[in-house]
């Protein structure tokens, strides 16, 4: 695709969409940079110079807008940064709706079967432990993390890439996106107090088996379509 254009040529839009217009994420830059090429190079078999023809397609985003409103507060953006906060948000939404689907699905047939044996597996599992309560919050607590490692892996292999100069920038929507989501598990375990209760194993003595295997069942369905949710690729198409 980019057979015609030169290194120089290609280093100058890379700039101009990084540098110059200040965007971050690695998944809409590959996007917005392949859409650059295709029609700087479109316009040049009809005859245009490079220059005229970058002119042209960095002209045509200048008018874009893209407003993202909160709660008593609102904040517009121009430009390239317009469509990758719009990307962002549509891939948040691409996300979000599709985390739901997952986890619906464990409870539809003919899943709703391997569910029902994790949660039977879960109160045998609180059951077989309930004489060691020191095992269930430290299980708790390694489910918790697991979301967490597989957010320091994946980090560490775009550091990689960033070091063999297979791609230009860190960030990138899908990594944000998803690492909230693996925090919301340790996030959870702060709001039930667990790191207190953690240090004070007769809380678990004095709680009922059912209620100990129901919380432990709904951290695996988590951790289940967390990593079915990381696996997944995510196609954004910018506007």
């Amino acid at each position: 695709m980019n057979a015609r254009l030169s290194k120089e040529e290609l280093d100058y839009v890379r700039d101009a969409i990084i540098k110059t217009n200040r965007v971050k994420y690695q998944d809409f830059y590959e996007e917005i940079y392949d859409h650059y090429l295709t029609s700087i190079e479109t316009q040049m078999a009809e005859g245009k110079d490079f220059e005229a023809a970058f002119v042209q397609i960095h002209g045509s985003f200048l008018h874009c807008e893209y407003t993202v409103k909160l709660v008593g507060n609102h904040t517009t953006y121009y430009g390239l940064e317009a469509l990758e906060m719009e990307y962002f948000q549509n891939m948040q939404s691409r996300i979000s709706k599709r985390h739901w689907q997952i986890l619906k699905s464990y409870f539809r047939w003919p899943t709703i079967i391997t569910t029902f044996l994790v949660g039977i597996l879960a109160y045998l599992f609180t059951d077989f432990i309930a004489y060691n309560p020191k095992l269930f919050p430290r299980t708790i607590w390694t489910i918790a993390f697991i979301p967490l490692i597989i957010m320091v892996w994946y980090y560490l292999r775009i550091l990689f890439d960033r070091l063999l100069k297979k791609r230009d920038l860190i960030l990138s929507t899908k990594g944000i996106l998803i690492g909230s989501k693996a925090a919301m598990v340790s996030n959870s375990i702060q709001i039930m107090n667990i790191p207190n209760v953690f240090f004070d194993f007769n809380i678990f003595t004095q709680s009922s088996i059912p209620v100990l295997s129901s919380l432990l069942f709904a951290f695996l369905i988590y951790l289940s379509s967390y990593w079915q949710l990381y696996r997944e690729q995510y196609d954004v198409k910018v506007a």
